[in-house]
């Protein structure tokens, strides 16, 4: 099978794939533009980097009633965290954590998963930085909390860009503005002080959510896409911690849907910032996805206990990563049993929760099941002691002097334990997979025995049942390289790691792009997009099992073709140097629809794939195929350094038993990726007049285009978009669409350039980001189209000051007005009371009754 080359800068002819011979390029879909002509389109189609894993949404289950919680920001209870140290007389300095690993953590829990997540070490741009770690010194160990599992490494990051006491201040002159006007209340002292904790403390977790939760309340439509599928009851149960938004003063909830930093500044920030955010922003989303689902459960096993939660539970269960909102929800907890005011007992366990949180962070200390039920034992005992303190002394100032609880070494010394105790621990590390309610029985069990069993010793490492397999001398598991022969098939990561689980790859790796020093564009600007193709994409007869294709490449061509170089350093990948005039190729195959590639556009937003039994080779080279079972995605395959001018031969080999059905037919092509710079982008925009467009909205409205029969008048009025898809509140200030787009809804230029994925900063964007985000359609460079009319609507509504607009209605004689819409943000409560009232003194008119003679 042969192919004439293609040139790069001309309209290129186009396969209808699926049909079985070529056929001239036709599009299917009737542009509703029809003053924007387009040449042909080169594509974005899978990337040739794993950067954009899909984030699974799965159906949350319905909850119980939400117990009722005081919140710690509500009544006369200071709101201040304490923080202070507790004294050496009641601490315990002389254990150490545990050499070796510790066992597997399981949780008890109802779904929880089998091992505490660590904290993920997020991408950061250059203002980012890296807090100086705390010097290595023995931790401060409570005798609850003593035996801990193996430290672990943790990095924390600064929480915003901006810095501490930039932010600082700004809390402290909302403060003052608030008292000097006696607007203060006890909800948003309470809330200030949260806030300025997180600050201090460096909590991005506790910012990100306090300004997810002020504008779910005030601006819904400018919560993040990934917040979308959050379930209503977290809300609630946020509300209920912090106390509900509606009770707070309405300009400091401002202030705080726009703190540490506004939304858009953050998306519209041309580094990795908004890279940053996004995956702490999916962290957030977590947390609330599962707070409904084990809050419930979660509060209903600490009061059977009678202990608040452990910070590695908080962790695990609900993947609560803030330590404000942990030591929140740990006030929150302990006061349904504790009683809600401040005293000693409250300041001794929360001293407790202090020295957990710390071990949890600034240590990395994780503790497996035993560990952790001796230390819910031990919260417990505080509680007990804390009970027998108050009925002996009765109330009065010498409460006051109650202290932390210690154990006598004699309760603690290593000692074996019972029989039935070593068996039923035996079972459980044979058998790490159990049912969710052999679980919760499990809890349960050790929930109501927790007391009475509070002191019994820990047993030794020597007198604890050996774990089913081979173990090593200090009790831990062997871990085999290989798996056993009858082990069965090991489980594969939905979201499989590339940098674990394609190391057999790594010589595969995608090369380091470095924009050119002389580019015009600057060291940010650069754009990736197909732009051409050496082999126009070809169906493959699945009868044939080899098959030969050729292309051939001009001099001129392959003069532009980006060179790559060996890097310096020892196991990095290759560097190449591009520029705008820069070329790279690449191999695609994608499965054909049942009806075919109805034009170019069709083809470029299909998903890569590469079927089971189909190998490649390019000029005698064997090609490697990326999967997508170890890099999330089937990747294409770069082959910029394998081209060559003048004839290339694609060999393609299908190894298929005889008499096996292929049902599926597959489509491979060799494309052209060329780079483009900002500016090049904004200068090449096609322009559809206002006249054309505004005559083309007309056309459709009264039915005068009688040669389109895919367009049916249903309405003499439509209606626009006129704010930018991403953002939602503010207007688009360049409109465009892509050429094929059957839709007159724009979206901003500006923004839209601004969210196309880099591999890091500074590099070319990747290839495949050219989507519409309104229809997903086709929209690279070369494919957009400035629509003049919307422009001057926008300039129009800037000049009424009608600036919110989200919407106008265009009537069928070209008239337009801006469409109203509802306004949402925070009710008042006293403006709904005087609505009613005015409801209830309505008259009610007279019946009038007919009488039939």
């Amino acid at each position: 099978m042969h192919t004439s080359p293609v040139e790069l800068h001309e309209a290129t002819s186009f396969s209808n794939v699926g049909s079985g011979m070529p056929a001239p390029y036709a599009i299917a879909r009737k542009s509703m533009d029809s003053a924007a002509t387009a040449r042909t389109l080169p594509s974005p189609a899978p990337s040739d980097e794993n950067n954009s894993p899909t984030f699974g949404h799965g159906t949350i289950p319905g909850r119980r009633r939400p117990l009722t919680i005081r919140p710690p920001t509500q009544g006369s209870a200071p709101t201040t965290i304490l923080r202070s140290q507790p004294s050496a007389a009641a601490i315990q300095q002389n254990q150490t954590p545990q050499n070796g690993s510790s066992a597997p953590i399981q949780q008890q829990w109802a779904t929880a998963t089998s091992q505490p997540p660590q904290r993920s070490a997020l991408p950061r741009p250059a203002n980012i930085h890296i807090l100086p770690s705390s010097p290595s010194t023995q931790p401060p160990h409570s005798p609850s909390l003593a035996r801990t599992g193996q430290p672990q490494a943790t990095m924390v990051y600064t929480a915003s860009r901006l810095p501490v006491p930039t932010l600082l201040a700004q809390l402290d002159a909302q403060r003052e503005r608030l008292s000097r006007d006696g607007s203060l209340q006890g909800t948003d002292s309470g809330r200030l002080t949260l806030l300025r904790d997180a600050v201090v403390r460096h909590d991005w977790f506790y910012q990100m959510l306090s300004q997810v939760f002020c504008l779910h309340s005030m601006l819904p439509d400018m919560l993040p896409h990934v917040l979308h599928q959050v379930p209503p009851q977290s809300y609630s149960i946020i509300g209920a911690l912090l106390c509900a938004n509606d009770k707070v003063n309405p300009s400091l909830l401002k202030f705080f849907s726009a703190f540490p930093e506004p939304i858009m500044t953050i998306y519209s920030d041309t580094s990795n910032a908004r890279e940053v955010y996004e995956t702490r922003l999916r962290s957030i989303a977590v947390f609330l996805q599962k707070l409904p689902v084990h809050w419930d459960n979660l509060v209903a096993q600490c009061k059977t206990m009678l202990a608040p939660p452990l910070v590695q539970d908080l962790v695990g269960i609900l993947n609560m990563q803030s330590e404000v909102l942990q030591t929140t929800s740990f006030r929150a907890i302990t006061r349904m049993f504790w009683g809600i005011e401040d005293n000693a007992g409250m300041k001794v366990i929360e001293e407790v929760h202090m020295i957990d949180q710390q071990n949890y962070y600034r240590h990395g200390f994780r503790r497996n099941q035993q560990e952790k039920n001796h230390a819910y034992r031990m919260l417990t005992f505080v509680y007990q002691q804390w009970q027998i303190y108050r009925q002996t002394y009765g109330p009065g100032d010498h409460l006051n002097n109650f202290s932390m609880p210690i154990q006598s070494r004699t309760q603690t010394s290593p000692q074996p334990q019972p029989r039935r105790q070593q068996q039923a621990l035996q079972d459980q590390r044979g058998q790490p997979v159990t049912s969710d309610m052999a679980r919760i029985a499990q809890f349960n069990h050790s929930a109501r025995s927790g007391i009475d069993s509070a002191s019994l010793p820990l047993p030794s490492p020597g007198t604890m049942a050996a774990p089913r397999g081979s173990v090593t001398l200090g009790g831990n598991p062997i871990k085999r390289l290989y798996p056993l022969a009858n082990s069965g098939q090991r489980p594969q990561p939905t979201h499989p790691n590339s940098n674990i689980s394609a190391l057999h790859q790594a010589h595969l790796r995608s090369p380091k792009l470095i924009p050119r020093g002389a580019s015009k564009a600057g060291n940010s600007d650069l754009y990736r997009h197909v732009v051409g193709y050496g082999l126009t994409p070809t169906t493959v007869l699945n009868s044939t099992p080899i098959q030969t294709m050729t292309f051939a490449m001009s001099p001129s061509t392959m003069a532009r073709v980006a060179k790559s170089t060996k890097s310096a350093l020892p196991g990095e990948p290759p560097i190449r140097t591009v520029d705008e005039s820069s070329l790279m190729y690449r191999l695609r195959c994608c499965a054909i629809p049942p009806n075919g590639f109805n034009d170019e556009g069709s083809w470029i937003v299909s998903d890569n794939f590469w079927p089971d039994g189909m190998t490649f080779s390019l000029n005698d080279t064997q090609l490697e195929t990326r999967r997508k079972l170890h890099h999330g995605r089937y990747l294409p395959i770069d082959v910029t350094d394998v081209v060559r001018e003048d004839k290339n031969e694609l060999r393609i080999s299908i190894n298929r038993k005889d008499g096996a059905v292929i049902k599926a037919r597959y489509a491979v092509a060799i494309e052209a990726v060329g780079v483009i710079s900002h500016q090049e982008i904004k200068t090449s925009l096609k322009h559809i007049s206002a006249d054309d467009s505004l005559k083309s909205i007309k056309k459709s409205l009264t039915g005068a285009d009688d040669s389109d029969d895919d367009i049916a008048v249903t309405s003499s009025v439509t209606v626009i978009q006129v704010t930018d898809p991403y953002t939602q509140t503010s207007l688009a200030v360049t409109p465009v669409r892509g050429s094929a787009c059957l839709h007159r809804d724009c979206f901003d230029l500006d923004v839209f350039l601004s969210q196309r994925p880099r591999t890091e900063p500074g590099a070319p964007t990747v290839v495949d980001c050219w989507k519409c985000p309104i229809c997903l359609g086709d929209v690279r460079p070369q494919l957009l189209v400035l629509d003049e009319f919307l422009v001057e609507v926008r300039n129009e509504l800037v000049k009424r000051g009608l600036k919110d607009t989200k919407a106008i209605q265009v009537q069928a004689d070209g008239t337009w007005k801006p469409k109203q819409e509802e306004k949402t943000g925070v009710k008042s409560a006293s403006l709904e009371r005087e609505l009613q009232q005015q409801t209830k003194k309505k008259s009610v008119p007279p019946i009038e009754i007919i009488e039939l003679d």
